[in-house]
């Protein structure tokens, strides 16, 4: 299973890091690493932004940049505190000041900085070349993504009625994988950085937007679906196996099971939860073992 972690936990994992490498700066480094001292620097640097990256940035250049600039100047801010704790104690626990640490300190941002922005702009130039030629092969599919039907020249009569739940994400990008590992379908036509569509038949549609784009529709507060649930999402199968093996894709994706399966012998249901705490329901009805009285009603 994928390894992920909430924005939450992704701060937390960096200020405990962060934590060590401050320690770490302020006990004197071993006799026996001092030849490489300058060296070490630069390793240290070059890992930690490419922790940081892994962690914060992705695919976002400005990101990228904030994150070596917050990574300098901690690394100004480490000399200078090892210097000011030689006279806090009055002994000599750590080095004096040194200007070629913090120059090292930048050659290993650099170095990961190089590599990083040639990953940056291949990834850019693939997508540009991805776009004409998904155009050019979607009319030869023999099963085109459905796209949004255009109601605009449609009279009432006889315009498609179609549902579009739209549910507030962290990451539309991360919650694009895993609702395309239940077997929604990507709809590009439709999607960008801010927001995503996913198709689930002619009909349905889920729009994963970002908090702020969410938030430029919604004239109330975004609720916390983590905390407590803002809605329940139902999704019905044709048996009960499909329930379980869209269950263990969930669960495979990242999503969690609150509790159980329910069995109430004319349907069976799972809950699934996804990152965000949007919860869903993936059930089978049998309709051949309603009870009497439930059918009548």
């Amino acid at each position: 299973m994928p390894l992920r972690f909430s924005s939450t936990q992704r701060i937390l994992l960096a200020i405990f890091c962060f934590a060590i490498a401050i320690v770490g700066f302020m006990v004197k480094l071993p006799s026996v690493f001092r030849h490489i001292d300058k060296e070490l620097h630069a390793s240290f640097y070059f890992l930690a932004a490419a922790f940081l990256n892994v962690l914060f940035a992705k695919a976002k250049l400005w990101r990228h940049v904030l994150i070596l600039v917050v990574l300098y100047l901690f690394g100004i801010a480490i000399e200078y505190s090892q210097a000011y704790s030689n006279q806090l104690l009055h002994a000599r626990i750590h080095g004096r000041y040194d200007p070629e640490d913090v120059q090292w300190n930048l050659k290993g941002l650099l170095a990961f900085s190089a590599i990083w922005l040639c990953w940056w702009a291949a990834r850019h130039f693939y997508k540009q070349l991805e776009k004409p030629s998904k155009q050019a092969a979607a009319p030869a599919s023999q099963e085109p993504t459905p796209q949004v039907a255009d109601t605009r020249h449609q009279t009432p009569n006889n315009m498609t009625k179609q549902i579009f739940i739209n549910l507030p994400v962290q990451d539309p990008e991360q919650s694009m994988a895993f609702y395309s590992a239940l077997g929604f379908t990507n709809n590009p036509q439709f999607s960008d950085e801010q927001g995503k569509c996913m198709i689930w038949s002619d009909s349905i549609y889920l729009m994963l937007l970002s908090h702020q784009k969410f938030a430029s529709f919604a004239t109330k507060p975004i609720a916390d679906t983590k905390a407590a649930i803002a809605g329940l999402y139902s999704l019905s199968l044709s048996s009960e196996d499909e329930v379980h093996t869209l269950m263990a894709k969930g669960l495979q994706a990242g999503g969690t099971e609150p509790h159980e399966p329910r069995n109430y012998g004319f349907m069976l249901q799972r809950t699934l939860v996804d990152f965000d705490g949007h919860t869903w329901e993936l059930f089978y009805m049998d309709m051949s073992k309603i009870p009497a009285a439930t059918a009548e009603m």
